[in-house]
């Protein structure tokens, strides 16, 4: 099994084997992405070197990936699929990221946090990744000018860059739309989780209210209907109106709903007799007079 230079950092969400196996996982399927970039080498001495270092990490970081987390990697030591193990790289892993961190703080605003992993295989080859997590503060540019001998890569103020699948380019307005939208994405979902578990405790609260004011309405009728020898319905799966209501049915209500039917088929019957009650008139055909 592979030793590791260095532990990965604490705040990475994998420890140091679970970075390793995905590092060679990304290095198996040998293709380059938005977040994920190869070198053999990863040197900073010329002037061209420190540009296009600079150049590559901001670009990184400038792009968003859903897959693993937004996180990028700037794997070393590899060239295709095969882990080559370099040789020109800073063998001091700390050293070496001191080094790019200084270049970071001097060139690029708002400075990428990054984090370098060294791995050393069974064969002695040094391999490992600059691990870029994510940040808010977007997009990283250059604040100065680099100057180089080849103007071509020589940067300039303002400048900024980001990834296109493996490609690196300039960034263009519709990029900082993107990352604007994003990042306001970013700092609405805590609002959007609270505002969620705030209705989820209200919800509770008030599930627990309507229980305690049903308890106490069945508790003052309960009686009544025990009196009367009948047992309170069962009210589950009904809101509160609906439980008060059906609690409420007692069998005065039955009583006072005969009573009235009953009432009713009297007037009926005396509205059609003979007898005139109630003011209504004789429907029959008074007896004739003798001369």
């Amino acid at each position: 099994m592979a030793d590791s230079e260095m532990r990965a950092p604490a705040i990475l969400p994998w420890d140091s084997c679970e970075l390793e196996a995905l590092l060679k996982d990304l290095v198996a399927h040998g293709t380059e992405a938005a977040k994920v970039d190869f070198k053999l080498e990863i040197e900073a001495k010329t002037p061209e070197q420190k540009a296009d270092l600079l150049k590559d990490i901001s670009a990184i970081a400038n792009t968003y990936e859903k897959s693993c987390g937004d996180h990028g990697f700037l794997i070393f030591g590899v060239k295709g699929r095969e882990i080559l193990g370099s040789s020109q790289t800073e063998a001091d892993s700390d050293k070496l990221q001191n080094h790019i961190e200084q270049l970071l703080r001097s060139y690029i605003s708002p400075m990428p946090q990054i984090y370098l992993v060294g791995y050393v295989t069974q064969t002695g080859k040094r391999w490992g990744a600059i691990v870029i997590p994510p940040r808010n503060r977007k997009p990283h540019m250059f604040f100065k000018d680099l100057s180089c001998p080849d103007r071509q890569r020589a940067r300039r103020r303002g400048e900024w860059f980001v990834r296109r699948g493996s490609t690196t380019d300039v960034g263009l307005p519709e990029d900082l739309s993107i990352i604007v939208q994003r990042q306001t994405e970013l700092l609405v979902e805590p609002l959007r989780e609270s505002l969620r578990n705030l209705q989820a405790s209200v919800a509770k609260v008030e599930g627990r209210y309507d229980d305690a004011l049903f308890r106490l309405v069945e508790g003052a009728f309960s009686p009544a209907a025990e009196t009367l020898g009948k047992s309170p319905e069962p009210c589950s799966g009904l809101d509160l109106p609906a439980r008060v209501r059906q609690q409420l049915r007692t069998p005065h209500d039955a009583i006072a709903e005969d009573l009235i039917g009953e009432a009713k088929a009297i007037k009926d019957f005396l509205a059609g007799s003979s007898t005139g009650f109630l003011g209504l008139p004789n429907q029959m055909t008074p007896p004739a007079t003798n001369p």
